[in-house]
């Protein structure tokens, strides 16, 4: 059953080899483990963790393989265009469960109440555009962080008052994505988006000092 949900090509993960949803949610096989096997749900949960570290142990390369491939990906979308629509709104069955929560919570709504749509981002109602722009901006972004870890091994570079904080704004990103790289994939945009900002900050912090150091030499040659 794992293995015909491994070769299921519905909704693959392009980067990962394989729809990783139709493993963690197929019900089927978790009852299989639970009531077949007499697993129980604990016994599943540890059977499941035993062969993921078993499956890295015999295959070490394939699973490095994996990872740096992940995180060639994060750095090549490290500004993912995720939600570029021009507006957002909600599923049906969110708003029932909505709706609920605020009857439990004892909020009262005005009868001629409605659910109105969310203005998207300004970049998202030109969607021709914005992905170009984001690819870019995550290229750019991405070298700004290496850079940012690998200026460290260059004392003018370490001497500046941001080389700190840039280089911790690129760990707090890696941090993010080796930890997803390592476990799940990033083609789930979303696992992404929380560290957009700190590679922002760091693209920042990082061009500040690059500009800075540009004015020295100007300044030295004088």
């Amino acid at each position: 059953m794992l293995e015909t949900d491994l070769r299921s090509k519905e909704g693959e993960f392009k980067t990962l080899g394989f729809y990783a949803d139709k493993c963690q949610y197929d019900m089927a096989m978790d009852q299989l483990g639970i009531t077949g096997a007499g697993l129980g749900a604990e016994g599943l949960s540890r059977w499941y963790r035993q062969a993921f570290v078993k499956a890295v142990l015999r295959h070490p390369q394939a699973y490095i393989a994996k990872v740096a491939r992940q995180m060639v990906y994060g750095l090549k979308m490290s500004l993912p265009p995720l939600g570029l629509t021009p507006s957002y709104g909600s599923e049906p069955a969110q708003l029932a469960m909505v709706e609920a929560m605020l009857d439990k919570a004892g909020v009262t709504r005005g009868a001629q109440e409605g659910h109105e749509r969310v203005s998207a981002p300004l970049l998202a109602h030109a969607d021709k555009l914005a992905g170009p722009v984001l690819r870019a901006a995550s290229l750019v972004a991405s070298l700004a962080m290496v850079a940012s870890l690998a200026g460290l091994a260059w004392r003018r570079w370490r001497a500046h008052p941001l080389a700190a904080p840039a280089a911790i704004a690129s760990l707090v990103w890696f941090a993010q994505i080796g930890g997803v790289a390592l476990t799940h994939t990033l083609d789930i945009w979303r696992y992404i988006s929380p560290v957009a900002p700190a590679a922002i900050m760091a693209l920042a912090l990082t061009m500040r000092i690059a500009i800075d150091m540009s004015r020295q030499r100007s300044d030295t040659a004088a």
